[in-house]
């Protein structure tokens, strides 16, 4: 029994140092695994990696280059000691020398993982974001994911969104969630208690999405509700039409939006509803946008409507528009005693408000 015993102190001695050494292993794994998730778009590309591993700490390196920007990413790993004490990274992000974004991870003995993220007040182009903060935890292969974010403030030079909180569930590729905004302010707009619930995937690099929307204000009306879903937007493309600045920014941006109308994304708006102290406003819209047979001819004949086929039904309350105007009466006609109704449609670069052909030139005048 003795010898059992002083067999076992040996080899639990022998075993115990080598669980850190393991551990910085299991870690590399995961980052590898992490960079081909993140690597496995077009927009991002890999141009560098190393990983110094020791036996206690390690650390590693990337270079990752998004849209010609070059984003240096550093790992301070601390291997722990599983189970006593938890392995933990610290993730740097830098673009030149600000910070973008810090992470620290805890890693659990069976590969799960939970990160606590922090982006100090920082720009990219025209976005700026203000201390957004947020938390992402995750299983070893990252097919379940849970997400939280929050931040005061998000602009885009045209656009301001206030205090945004952020919640997603992604289990296998199928995401659900809710985003809610205080306040949406500019371009034209001002909405107020903004709330989304969301369900999408990804497929072959293609969003899917369905939204149901509440605005408990918008500008000066009242409530406003509606259910959205977006088809076949291509996220590469969408992506970098967003992401786009400087120079050369107008050709890119074309060459991108080309490449998104090959995809023939699609966008429908259900059961849209506004009430204003007229009455309520309501009615569905369905685009779907078109690739081009020829964009060349689009310099030729620069015609918005060659983009897309639309079809659109409205009821607005009568005391809500005065039909003074001539353009009214062609675009409005008689519903029932309380409501004028519309009906738009647009095929093959032709403008049709019920049942009659107009011109753009008409509806802008």
């Amino acid at each position: 029994m003795r010898l059992l015993f002083i067999l076992s102190i040996l080899i639990l001695t022998s075993i115990i140092p080598i669980i850190p050494y393991w551990t910085g292993i299991e870690v590399e794994q995961q980052l590898t695994e992490i960079n081909k998730k993140l690597h496995q778009t077009k927009q991002l590309i890999l141009l560098q990696s190393d990983y110094q591993r020791g036996w206690f700490y390690s650390d590693a390196s990337s270079i990752i280059r998004v849209d010609k920007q070059n984003y240096k990413v550093k790992h301070e790993i601390n291997h722990g000691f599983i189970p006593i004490i938890q392995t933990s990274v610290q993730t740097i992000i830098q673009i030149k020398d600000q910070v973008l974004l810090e992470i620290l991870t805890k890693i659990e003995i069976n590969g799960d993982n939970i990160s606590v993220l922090n982006i100090p007040e920082s720009a990219i182009g025209s976005y700026r974001w203000h201390n957004l903060q947020g938390t992402i935890s995750a299983d070893r292969q990252f097919n379940e994911i849970e997400t939280t974010f929050n931040s005061p403030l998000l602009s885009n030079g045209q656009l301001d969104a206030q205090n945004i909180s952020f919640q997603i569930s992604v289990n296998n590729g199928i995401g659900n969630g809710t985003v809610e905004i205080e306040n949406l302010v500019g371009a034209g707009l001002q909405l107020q208690a903004i709330k989304l619930y969301g369900l999408g995937q990804i497929q072959n690099d293609n969003l899917m999405l369905n939204l149901r929307t509440k605005v408990q204000k918008v500008g000066n009306y009242g409530s406003s509700t509606s259910s959205i879903k977006l088809s076949n937007w291509h996220l590469p493309s969408l992506w970098q039409l967003v992401s786009t600045y400087g120079e050369d920014m107008m050709l890119n941006q074309m060459v991108q939006g080309m490449e998104l109308l090959e995809h023939s994304p699609k966008l429908a708006v259900n059961d849209f509803e506004l009430n204003t102290e007229k009455g309520l406003i309501h009615g569905n819209l369905q685009v779907k946008m078109q690739p081009l047979e020829n964009p060349l001819l689009v310099l030729l004949n620069p015609n918005p409507l060659n983009f897309f086929n639309l079809q659109l039904e409205a009821y607005v309350p009568k005391p809500f528009i005065s039909t003074s105007s001539t353009i009214w009466q062609d675009i409005l006609m008689e519903h029932d005693s309380n409501y004028y109704q519309t009906q738009m449609v647009v095929n093959n670069g032709l403008l049709q408000i019920n049942g009659k052909q107009l011109s753009l030139t008409e509806i802008l005048q």
